[in-house]
């Protein structure tokens, strides 16, 4: 894995919201190389293993959502 050490995420643009986004980004991509190992491009998982990721995903969000309006 390599980023940058110059780089400082919360200095990439004028607009703090996209700062913290990249921020959150990026330490999201360092936590999947520490569990995976391997960068996304580099996984070769089945097209339909991927989807199936999507939905878990997206059926967690509906659900955090559902929890604020609650």
């Amino acid at each position: 894995m390599t980023i940058n050490p110059d780089l400082n995420p919360g200095d990439i643009t004028n607009d703090p919201i996209v700062n913290i986004v990249v921020k959150k980004i990026l330490d999201r991509h360092i936590q999947g190389m520490e569990k995976f190992g391997k960068t996304m491009a580099d996984n070769n998982r089945p097209l339909n293993e991927w989807v199936k990721e999507a939905q878990e995903e997206s059926l967690d969000f509906i659900h955090y959502l559902e929890k604020l309006l609650k």
